[in-house]
């Protein structure tokens, strides 16, 4: 499992077996978080605190975090990506959906040459440090569950990108839970994803409301969320990975929607973000083994996490379940693959298949009719409690 570079025991568990005292354990442990501070947080030029209180420092691009990562000692920066596949459809033009909206960092965001990442605290290291980069859909985790679209290939070709405009809500969870909903593109064996989508999570962002998230998983199982391991390259200077959502739709209400795509460059192979018609960054070809090539599985959905011991599942998108329909169930719509390195495709109901493991609490269904009706789409989602085993 890929596990963030902040996360450390081995010393811990030494001192326990060899006698020492909780108090000597305490001080070694808030050195080493310190130290990981340090090697986190970049020197800046800037420093932005948002009204939730978050601080983004503006840090030079080209001494960002991500260069921290031994496979990019000699990474050539992009700022851009030098192709942008073609026919990308980024609205509904229905508008039947209002476009939720990527807000901007405070007073005109980062200068030039630089760009905001987040200040990661004492306290972020410690609420964090069970998170990993692994998505649930990729293998079999205890108190995870889903209900998904997969895109798979016929063997020999491939994927360079994806696209969908996604329903946009801020479902039920408790501590200890999250809920999500993503693109996720993988290949393997070895197994690579990259993830993208938004998320309650009160133990990565230590509040519930609906923001940004993004995770991977590299070469050796490297690999995390966002920014907090070196990796992502940022390239925007507004916008940072862990941005807020707003606003969301509400049930039987306005529905608000967001474009996400990810598209591999067809000179470099570096996978890069969009969101909502702006461009955040990147992924170095670099980082990955299977996936510096192009991606095999393609994974619309939802998923939830809670701990094992948990009777009560979260609630998954809207928190209702896809037979609800249009205006209460959380959606995907205007779906699109890129099958070649320039172009994009809607995707269609005989290239998917749809898949719940805890029907009970929540489930997909496939092929309905959002909006202008262009590209696949579907409902999906569910309330949780009690899912059975």
């Amino acid at each position: 499992m890929g596990v963030m570079v902040f996360v450390f025991f081995a010393f811990s568990l030494f001192a326990f077996d060899h006698g020492v005292s909780g108090k000597s354990i305490a001080r070694v442990e808030d050195f080493e978080l310190e130290q990981q501070l340090k090697q986190l947080n970049k020197p800046f030029v800037k420093s932005i605190q948002r009204k939730d209180g978050r601080i983004y420092d503006c840090v030079l691009i080209n001494k960002q975090p991500a260069f921290d990562h031994p496979k990019l000692k000699y990474h050539v920066l992009q700022m851009r990506p030098t192709s942008f596949p073609q026919g990308l459809k980024l609205h509904d033009e229905s508008s039947t959906l209002t476009s939720t909206y990527l807000e901007e960092l405070e007073d005109g965001g980062c200068p030039i040459e630089t760009v905001p990442i987040k200040r990661i605290l004492k306290e972020d290291l410690i609420r964090t440090k069970s998170l990993s980069g692994i998505h649930p859909l990729t293998q079999d985790r205890g108190g995870s569950h889903y209900a998904n679209t997969t895109n798979r290939i016929p063997f020999g070709d491939g994927y360079y990108g994806a696209q969908a405009i996604i329903g946009i809500y801020n479902p039920s969870v408790s501590y200890g839970q999250a809920s999500e909903v993503m693109i996720s593109i993988s290949n393997g064996p070895p197994l690579n994803n990259i993830d993208v989508g938004w998320t309650v999570n009160p133990i990565l962002y230590g509040d519930y409301r609906t923001r940004l998230f993004t995770r991977w998983t590299g070469s050796h199982n490297t690999g995390c969320y966002n920014t907090n391991c070196p990796g992502f390259v940022q390239t925007n200077n507004k916008i940072p990975l862990d941005n807020h959502l707003w606003p969301i739709s509400t049930y039987g209400g306005d529905q608000h929607g967001l474009a996400f795509s990810i598209f591999q460059n067809n000179e470099t192979n570096d996978w890069w973000l969009n969101i909502g018609g702006s461009t955040l960054g990147y992924w170095p070809a670099s980082l990955f083994d299977s996936l510096s090539t192009n991606a095999t599985s393609i994974v619309w959905g939802g998923a939830t996490h809670s701990p094992v011991a948990a009777i009560y599942k979260a609630q998954m998108g809207s928190g209702r379940f896809p037979d609800e329909g249009y205006g209460k169930a959380c959606f995907f719509s205007h779906i699109q693959l890129v099958n070649e390195k320039t172009s994009n495709v809607f995707t269609e109901p005989s290239f998917v298949t749809t898949s719940a493991d805890k029907p009970l609490c929540y489930n997909v269904n496939g092929n309905a009719k959002i909006g202008d009706g262009t590209g696949y789409s579907f409902f999906f989602g569910g309330p949780g409690g009690i899912c059975g085993y």
